[in-house]
């Protein structure tokens, strides 16, 4: 018998039951949240990365080169994908002078800010959390100047662009998704 003054005795055998039935309901909880993650990742992922075939450039684009003449080579015109989920996400740079600036300007209805608030300046996509490419870092750029459409100014759904243009070296880059 046990005098009423002594604390419970805990064998061996008891704290390790104890310790399995805390530890595997918790080893199996981070398990399927890292299978969870792994394929939203996944999904998120799928099908980024340079986009070399006409056919998979985003509709803006395409209606630009369209309308616009701009000489297409590997080198005027780069196109990446940074994110391919509800809200596509794009961006790409390509050789334009002023005049392509101002047509691009009045199509998309831009506006001149100092500097858009947004991951992918500083070399990140906002949406996948995906580096952007090395040939698209406006930010490095000395001359550079900003716009962006007035759906982004005003949080609205729908295409969203945000433009940066070097009049010293020629290029415009855009950053375009699709607000779903």
């Amino acid at each position: 018998m046990r005098a009423q003054n002594q604390p419970p005795q805990f064998r061996l055998r008891t704290l390790f039951i104890l310790m399995v039935l805390v530890a595997l309901p918790l080893g199996i909880f981070l398990a399927v949240r890292r299978a969870i993650n792994e394929v939203l990742r996944d999904i998120v992922v799928r099908g980024t990365g340079p986009i070399e075939i006409r056919e998979l450039w985003p509709k803006p684009l395409t209606e630009l080169v369209e309308d616009c003449p701009i000489e297409r080579t590997q080198q005027t015109l780069r196109v990446h994908c940074t994110n391919m989920t509800f809200d596509p996400e794009y961006v790409w740079r390509m050789e334009g002078d002023q005049e392509l600036m101002d047509q691009l300007i009045q199509k998309s209805n831009l506006t001149q800010v100092t500097m858009p608030r947004s991951k992918i300046f500083t070399g990140q996509s906002s949406l996948s959390g995906l580096p952007v490419p090395d040939w698209w870092k406006p930010s490095q750029i000395k001359d550079i100047v900003y716009y962006v459409c007035p759906s982004t100014l005003e949080g609205e759904k729908g295409d969203r662009y945000q433009v940066a243009f070097s009049s010293q070296e020629g290029t415009i880059y855009v950053h375009y998704w699709f607000n779903f």
